[in-house]
């Protein structure tokens, strides 16, 4: 399996353990704020072998905790992933996995420790981030499983969403709490990152203040979900 990205120790992506970050390339969204647009076409990326990643987990063992896994979305590897995976938990390394929930046949099948699922917007907006050849209601479906699966798992998790200006709004948020994710013990609002983004029109878009973020926040508690805000810039 090959990888598009790798950062060595991250303190931030796994929480409450050192970790290391790799990120696979090619992605079946087109989320318009995705600021890894490189990571989408997987144009000009320098690549880094599955050897290359288990051999930096094999010398670091003991210092370095668990692996993160992102993308793009790295569930499109299927099987390559969850072998890549089940060689990683041989080591006694535990496993984040970044996903869309659009692929819950295979998230159901991958042996990781934590998820953590982005959720993009409203049901009513979600096409806004589909390849134009995806069924609205299919994918949602799809969307909703990956959720029910989650939270009934026993699995760590968290839900996210990057709050970027016209795909998602208050409105947006409140449908997020109260249709998707009511009850959700560990949600996140991350700031919208501009500048490069994969649809121009977004890079120059002014992010929401932190008073806007913490408003959103306040909503999601009346539907039971425990939300809190990541105002810097969002890691996805």
């Amino acid at each position: 399996m090959v990888f598009y990205g790798f950062q060595k120790t991250t303190l931030i992506d796994y929480p409450g353990e050192i970790a290391s970050l790799v990120f696979t390339g090619g992605c079946n969204f087109r989320c318009p704020y995705c600021y890894n647009p490189e990571l989408v076409n997987t144009q000009s990326i320098p690549q880094h072998s599955e050897d290359e990643i288990i051999a930096h987990l094999k010398k670091q063992k003991g210092k370095i905790e668990a692996l993160c896994i992102s993308g793009g979305e790295p569930l499109l590897y299927r099987e390559q992933l969850l072998e890549f995976i089940d060689k990683v938990k041989s080591l006694d390394i535990k496993i984040k996995l970044d996903t869309n929930g659009s692929l819950p046949q295979w998230l159901k099948e991958a042996n990781v420790d934590y998820i953590a699922m982005d959720i993009k917007t409203s049901a009513e907006k979600y096409p806004r981030v589909f390849n134009k050849n995806e069924n609205h209601d299919e994918m949602l479906a799809k969307i909703s499983e990956s959720i029910n699966y989650i939270t009934a798992s026993g699995i760590d998790y968290e839900f996210r969403t990057t709050v970027a200006p016209n795909l998602v709004t208050i409105s947006d948020i409140e449908y997020i709490a109260k249709h998707f994710i009511p009850g959700a013990k560990r949600y996140f609002l991350n700031q919208f990152r501009p500048q490069i983004t994969l649809d121009e029109n977004y890079g120059i878009l002014e992010p929401y203040s932190d008073v806007t973020l913490q408003e959103m926040a306040n909503i999601c508690k009346k539907y039971n979900v425990n939300c809190n805000v990541r105002s810097g810039y969002s890691t996805e």
